[in-house]
């Protein structure tokens, strides 16, 4: 997959970007995949990719890793919304928003 920056993508920032270049990424899917260890499930998983923050815990299959928690950046409200409507729908309660980070428990986990 490649990804070119992009200027409309606004960073927490507020940086200005200045340039525009192509580079060659992965999904978390193929990181773990390709990783010699076996990862059964994953329990806490964090994501900071400055307003790509969606596309990457998309790659992720949440079904096979099943993450008991995850923080995601989320630095305006579209971004707040979009993860959450993503989220909910799998099984995953925001529990907290600590400045731009969202807090999501898995579902089936008990609370306390």
């Amino acid at each position: 997959m490649a990804v070119a920056a992009d200027s409309s993508k606004v960073s927490c920032a507020s940086e200005t970007l200045i340039d525009e270049i192509e580079v060659t990424t992965t999904t978390l899917e193929q990181v773990l995949e390709s990783c010699p260890f076996d990862i059964p499930r994953i329990d806490y998983l964090t994501i900071d990719a400055e307003g790509h923050d969606l596309p990457v815990l998309k790659s992720l299959s949440l079904e096979t890793y099943r993450p008991a928690i995850i923080t995601i950046e989320a630095c305006e409200q579209r971004a707040v919304d979009a993860i959450s409507s993503y989220l909910v729908p799998r099984n995953y309660r925001m529990e907290e928003k600590l400045f731009e980070t969202l807090l999501f428990v898995d579902s089936e986990l008990p609370r306390g």
